[in-house]
């Protein structure tokens, strides 16, 4: 077995989380690749620089309801990729 010191130990898990991320964000970013671009440039405004629909509507000239929409099957696209 074994035994690290408790600097390894924090480097060893600074390690490991920086791959877990380099995965996460590897994964999302194949994600994002599955909407179109609408899609992605409404999501990235809505969940990224933290838009409402309303704004995102009146930014675009278009409908707080289509934009609802379009959120709605990025979000599926989203999750049926994971």
């Amino acid at each position: 077995m074994l035994i690290l010191s408790s600097a390894e130990d924090e480097f060893v898990e600074r390690v490991e989380q920086h791959e877990i991320n380099a995965k996460r964000q590897s994964s999302a970013a194949l994600a994002l690749d599955k909407l179109t671009e609408v899609q992605r440039r409404r999501y990235v405004m809505y969940h990224a620089q933290g838009m409402t629909e309303c704004e995102i509507a009146d930014e675009e000239g278009s409908t707080q309801q289509a934009i609802s929409k379009s959120l709605a099957w990025a979000e599926k696209k989203i999750k049926n990729f994971g």
